[in-house]
């Protein structure tokens, strides 16, 4: 099994209300219609395609618009690329007031059990014995806030079982017989993002950025995520 597991992918871009996005609806979603995105929904605020097991899903609105994915398996770097085009240039997007990636990502454990005590000697370690005097613990998670300037993050992370992982984050039909999903495991939810109003010369050169940025983006993640992960061996 992978050291780590991508569970959910989230990017999201917010803009500058766009008044042109009413007229645009049908051609966004007309565009976004294929083997991936068979299914689409439109209605006054927001445009919706999904596959039919809405384990991908891809919305706009006048002020934002992005993408999901859950246990990706299919090359999500491509359809976010293609999105992302579709979007800025039918809108004809030039300023950007917010992007972010959020990515869902699971470290394997044996047992709930045991990914709470490897959890708890790695990060409560100093407590324990304080926390024990207070009661038994049902549940327990830690949460960050980082300026990486100038990006912000947020991770939240902590021990998880699969029950409550497609109760309260993942929502699609996966499917299982050729989806690794472990039964339990430590779940980091990190969400890096940049809260700016920045301007391009041209809609291409914005597509250029967010291509760049969701690289980096995940691999700042996936960096950061290694090694916490490194003090649970």
């Amino acid at each position: 099994m992978k050291k780590q597991i991508l569970a959910k992918y989230i990017f999201e871009i917010r803009y500058p209300a766009a008044a042109i996005y009413h007229d645009k609806r049908g051609t966004i979603c007309q565009k976004m219609q294929n083997d991936e995105f068979e299914h689409w929904r439109l209605d006054s605020f927001m445009v919706n395609s999904y596959n039919e097991a809405k384990t991908r899903l891809a919305f706009s609105t006048s002020k934002n618009a992005g993408m999901y994915f859950e246990f990706p398996q299919i090359d999500y770097h491509a359809s976010l690329l293609k999105y992302i085009r579709i979007i800025t240039r039918e809108l004809n997007l030039n300023k950007l007031s917010r992007v972010g990636l959020r990515l869902y990502l699971l470290y394997p454990k044996e047992s709930l059990d045991s990914a709470k005590e490897i959890y708890s000697k790695s990060v409560f370690n100093r407590y324990l014995d304080v926390i024990g005097n207070i009661g038994n613990t049902i549940d327990f998670g830690c949460t960050f806030d980082f300026d990486f300037d100038p990006l912000k993050g947020h991770l939240t992370f902590g021990p998880m079982d699969s029950k409550q992982l497609f109760e309260m984050f993942v929502k699609g039909e996966i499917d299982k017989e050729n989806v690794e999903i472990p039964e339990s495991f430590i779940f980091f939810d990190f969400d890096l993002f940049q809260v700016e109003n920045y301007a391009f010369k041209k809609t291409d050169e914005l597509v250029n950025h967010l291509s760049k940025y969701c690289v980096s983006a995940e691999n700042k993640i996936n960096q950061h995520v290694s090694q916490l992960i490194k003090s649970f061996e």
